[in-house]
């Protein structure tokens, strides 16, 4: 007779890589015609399936789970508004701050007991900066802050690098 251990749980398929992906497609925007070809519910699924490999159940999937679905509905209030930034828009942006927050987090709490200090310390870093950013942003955009453009520049940068490091994780 001839013991064998159970095999090892499977690793999921790229996490990481469907969260930067994700994300790169929830705050894009590609526009032909006034018409967004990176339709914003499909980057925050993709998000809520990187994050339900992670750790399946959590805050950050949920949150995800809403702004796909305020995503869609947004589709609709972007024709509705026809240029206006209304109170909802302002909503739905912190929203998705939030929800990039708490993504990353999972993240972050997923790769630190493997012992990859760096990239921990540079995904914090980096959420930070697009949420601070982000949230100045909003600021300035409601008329409660100056350097709008300069903060939504910042955020995008940051916003990039984090896409990067994301997608490079072997997570």
């Amino acid at each position: 007779m001839v013991l064998k251990e159970p095999a090892p749980p499977a690793a999921p398929a790229q996490p990481g890589l469907k969260i930067a992906i994700g994300l790169l497609v929830a705050f894009a925007a590609l526009r032909v015609g006034g018409l967004d070809l990176l339709f914003d519910p499909i980057g925050w699924w993709l998000c809520l399936l990187g994050v339900g490999d992670l750790k399946s159940g959590s805050k950050a999937g949920w949150l995800a789970l809403g702004m796909a679905g305020l995503s869609v509905v947004a589709l609709f209030e972007a024709h509705a508004a026809q240029g206006t930034y209304s109170a909802f828009w302002l909503g739905y942006s912190a929203g998705a701050l939030v929800t990039l927050w708490a993504v990353v987090d999972v993240v972050i709490r997923y790769i630190r007991p493997f012992g990859d200090h760096y990239d921990v310390t540079l995904l914090d870093a980096l959420r930070w900066a697009v949420v601070g950013a982000g949230a100045v942003a909003l600021l300035a955009e409601s008329g409660y802050a100056w350097l709008g453009e300069v903060a939504v520049i910042a955020m995008y940068c940051a916003l990039a690098l984090l896409v990067v490091i994301l997608w490079r994780l072997r997570a």
